[in-house]
């Protein structure tokens, strides 16, 4: 015979048995170990509330996440904050863009604080060299003789922008004779073929004008006669400072002949009406062009103050023979006389 528990008719209510209000309420099927009543079904307790939850955000399992909204503000912002980063970016590439432009596009003259102060420098046009005749050398080419074949006149530095005289010099009466210019190899040819594009050329002169020049002009007379000059040209200017310059150039059947008359005129350098002329010790400095001899003189004095009023360069090149003088009652500045006594020599070598 099995024992078998009844239930009872009248179940205790909670007022008649204490435990049974302290218990929890239970879901259906559960039981209670300690007295094996089985309770009916009844509501879940409310879960307590989360007071560190952020409003609006909803609970995962790794903390709180975002909403949509919450996440496509945030995704605007970002926009927002790269594209003001972008401009940003463009803004300071164009502004550095246009800063460089503006540094390089003008002359450097014209940019404050990067130009060079006046020193007294000219402005010469762009430098060509004369055409030379068919089928001669070029001056100083490989093998050949450092002889100047092209139009002498050509061979002149043309005048700067800052002249305000004749550019030419000389008058119309100052034509090299025929003989002087039938005599020269090439020379006839040169003169008679078309004018090259350019500056205009220097004027003819006769050999004999150098020598009225100088203190002691029949010594260099007598030279120039022994050493046959072929031909002389002359070009003179005057600048707005009131520096006047004045560019010969005669030329020999030579080097020796050239070199000849050129040792006469340096140990009798003495220019009319100016004085002797000392040497430029500061010319030592001062480049030279390879081919062309040079030597530099002036009047000035460093110790009492004295201008240089007067500077003469004396040049030889080849079979040419060079004299440049500048003159200027104020001072002839020393930058524009080695300016016109380098360029001078360029268009020689």
């Amino acid at each position: 015979m099995t024992d078998s528990i009844a239930p009872a008719e009248n179940p205790p209510s909670p007022a008649e048995n204490p435990a049974l209000a302290a218990a929890p309420a239970l879901g259906r099927g559960s039981s209670a170990p300690a007295t094996g009543i089985v309770l009916e079904d009844g509501p879940a307790p409310a879960a307590p509330a989360d007071v560190w939850a952020a409003p609006g955000l909803a609970h995962g399992p790794f903390g709180p996440t975002e909403t949509d909204e919450q996440r496509l503000r945030r995704i605007r912002r970002r926009r927002r904050t790269l594209v003001r980063r972008g401009a940003a970016a463009l803004v300071l590439l164009i502004a550095g863009t246009a800063s460089a432009y503006a540094v390089t596009a003008p002359d450097r003259t014209d940019i404050p604080g990067l130009a060079t102060p006046k020193d007294g420098r000219y402005t010469f046009p762009v430098l060509a060299l004369p055409p030379l005749p068919s089928g001669k050398p070029a001056p100083g080419a490989p093998g050949a003789e450092l002889r100047h074949e092209a139009d002498l006149r050509r061979l002149v530095l043309p005048a700067p922008e800052e002249a305000i005289g004749p550019a030419g010099g000389g008058s119309a009466s100052h034509t090299a004779p025929p003989s002087a210019t039938a005599s020269a190899p090439g020379t006839a040819a040169a003169s008679t073929a078309a004018a090259p594009a350019g500056p205009a050329p220097a004027q003819w002169a006769v050999c004999e004008d150098l020598a009225a020049e100088l203190a002691e002009a029949q010594t260099l007379k007598s030279d120039l006669m022994a050493n046959a000059c072929r031909a002389g040209v002359v070009r003179e200017w005057t600048a707005k400072d009131g520096t006047k310059t004045r560019i010969r150039l005669l030329r020999f059947g030579s080097r020796e002949e050239a070199s000849n008359v050129s040792n006469s005129l340096w140990l009798t350098s003495e220019l009319k009406g100016v004085g002797k002329l000392e040497l430029e010790k500061d010319a030592k400095g001062l480049p030279t062009t390879i081919g062309v001899g040079a030597q530099l003189r002036h009047n000035g004095d460093e110790k009492t103050g004295k201008p240089d009023t007067t500077r003469a360069g004396y040049l030889l090149a080849g079979d040419v023979l060079g004299l440049i003088v500048m003159t200027n009652p104020a001072g002839v500045p020393q930058p524009a006389f080695h300016q016109v006594v380098l360029l001078q020599s360029d268009l020689l070598a």
